[in-house]
């Protein structure tokens, strides 16, 4: 709120510096001065409302419902101020501790953390003595800012080793801000990763001509099965034969083997001979 105030040139209001204007009536004055001091009050009072709106829009209700006694926005203030505030040992211990185990969650970003971090370092920055020498003042904030610096990259997990180590390696150290923009660009190439790997893969199927179904060949005296077959076109191709055992043995006792041409006439195919 101080920010927002000084940005729009009104913490004087808040300072006491922009006093109301007081009008003295006295036989001598003319109504124009009247006029001009009339304005002047409205105007005075237009801002200093305004003020006080603001504090009660961005307070909870049970805060905001005590500044009616109030007539300016300097008393605003200060009651807040004297109420609220808690520069003490025990506030100043509370946010160390919290500072310490502040760790980086998987589940957040980058840039939600480093806010949460750079919260608690502003509120501990009300703890910093008040420095009336500009060079103790220069070199007291570059220590604060790589202590700041070393908070926040201790608190990154192990995935980030990497790029921490690079960090810490450079002379002179990078600032806060330019840490966050690099560990940012970190983040980004992780999540493209991880994006890419989780996409899903179509396997393109291959084609492939249908197999017309096997066949059994019987014998066309035992009618028993001796193999296998399929049709091809307007043929018949023989996969696979097996000869009966009575057939086998039968023929081991003849004279003459038993010749695949004889079981091609078996099973009353044209014999080659014909073709």
């Amino acid at each position: 709120m101080q920010r927002f105030l000084r940005a729009r040139k009104l913490w004087k209001y808040i300072t006491g510096d922009a006093q109301p204007p007081h009008f003295f009536e006295t036989d001598d004055d003319d109504d124009t001065l009247h006029i001009q001091c009339q304005t002047h009050l409205e105007d005075w009072d237009s801002v200093n409302s305004k003020i006080i709106t603001w504090f009660s829009n961005t307070s909870v209700s049970s805060i905001h419902s005590l500044f009616t006694p109030f007539e300016t926005a300097k008393e605003v203030w200060d009651y807040l101020a004297e109420r609220y505030s808690s520069v003490d040992g025990a506030n100043e211990y509370q946010l160390g501790l919290e500072l310490h185990h502040l760790r980086f969650d998987s589940g957040q970003t980058l840039t939600n953390f480093y806010n949460k971090m750079s919260n608690l370092w502003n509120h501990l920055a009300q703890f910093e003595p008040t420095w009336t020498c500009p060079t103790d003042a220069a070199a007291f904030y570059a220590y604060r800012d790589r202590s700041c610096l070393r908070h926040f990259l201790m608190a990154l997990p192990p995935d980030y080793e990497h790029i921490r180590a690079s960090l810490l390696h450079r002379h002179p150290l990078p600032t806060v801000g330019q840490t966050l923009a690099e560990l940012r660009s970190e983040e980004t190439r992780k999540k493209t990763v991880v994006y890419q790997h989780s996409q899903p893969v179509l396997a393109t199927p291959i084609w492939a001509p249908l197999q017309p179904p096997s066949q059994s060949v019987r014998d066309s005296r035992t009618e028993k099965t001796i193999g296998t077959g399929r049709k091809v076109g307007r043929l018949f191709e023989l996969e696979s034969l097996h000869a009966p055992h009575r057939s086998v043995a039968a023929a081991s006792s003849s004279s003459s083997p038993i010749s695949f041409d004889l079981w091609h006439s078996r099973l009353g195919h044209v014999s080659v001979s014909k073709l």
